[in-house]
This record gives structure tokens, C-alpha cells and sequence, in this order.
């Protein structure tokens, strides 16, 4: 009797396993797609995927794919100019890894908000603004 129900219960193990594995690769699919899309300049529509990819991931489990969606959606609010929407999502794929890897990417993309940001302040200021800053340009 006993036998029979730790196979019962190793089976349903086995059934529970490869659910979880199947939930796994739609989210890491549909994280790729994303990024394919991106290539596309098909920011808003690869966006409109992260609701169903970040449901299957946070089901199975899968952290490392998690963070990699929230460094792809970080990108396509930049690529957007949606810089504070983009910020929020690299602070959260920060938080989920210790990745080396995946916090170069971040690293990466941080900088490249940063270097936007500050490019489109550059573009507002005059000469005297840049190089002596605000206070002294005044003068």
C-alpha cells in the first residue's frame, strides 16, 4: 500500500515538475520574443507581452528570467523617452539579482539613461550654463 502511493506521489511530483518547466519556457519565449520585437522597433507591442511573460515565469519560479524581463522593459521604456518608467524597471531587476551579468547589463543601461538625461538638459542649456554651470553663467 505504501509503495503504491509514494508512486502515486512521485508521479504527481513528475506532473508537477514539468509544469512548472512548461511555464518556464512560455516566459522565457515570450521574454525573447520581446526582444526580438525590439529589433523591430516594436516597443509598444513587445510591452503589451509582459503581463502573460512575467505571469509564467512568477509561476514557475524562474528568477533569472524575471530580472531579464525587467532589464528588456527597462530598455523599451528608454527607447520610448519614458526615462522614469525605464528607471523603475532596472531598481527592480537590480533588486532581484547577483548576477554579474545581468548587473553589467544593468549597469549598462543606467549609464545610457543617464548620458540621455543629461543630453537633453545639454540641449536646453546655453554655452555659458555648460561650462561654468547655472549659478555663474547668471553673472
Amino acid at each position: 500500500m505504501i509503495a503504491i502511493e509514494n508512486a502515486r506521489l512521485f508521479q504527481e511530483l513528475q506532473n508537477r515538475v514539468a509544469e512548472l518547466q512548461a511555464l518556464s519556457e512560455v516566459g522565457r519565449t515570450l521574454v525573447v520574443q520581446m526582444d526580438n520585437m525590439s529589433y523591430l522597433s516594436l516597443y509598444e507591442e513587445a510591452i503589451r507581452l509582459e503581463p502573460r511573460a512575467r505571469e509564467a515565469l512568477e509561476r514557475a519560479g524562474d528568477a533569472r528570467y524575471l530580472c531579464n524581463l525587467e532589464i528588456a522593459l527597462g530598455n523599451f521604456y528608454y527607447r520610448l523617452n519614458r526615462f522614469a518608467e525605464s528607471l523603475v524597471h532596472y531598481d527592480r531587476a537590480r533588486q532581484m539579482t547577483e548576477n554579474p551579468f545581468q548587473i553589467a547589463a544593468i549597469g549598462i543601461s543606467l549609464f545610457r539613461l543617464a548620458d540621455a538625461q543629461l543630453g537633453r538638459k545639454m540641449e536646453r542649456a546655453t554655452f555659458s550654463e555648460v561650462a561654468f554651470g547655472p549659478n555663474l553663467a547668471a553673472h
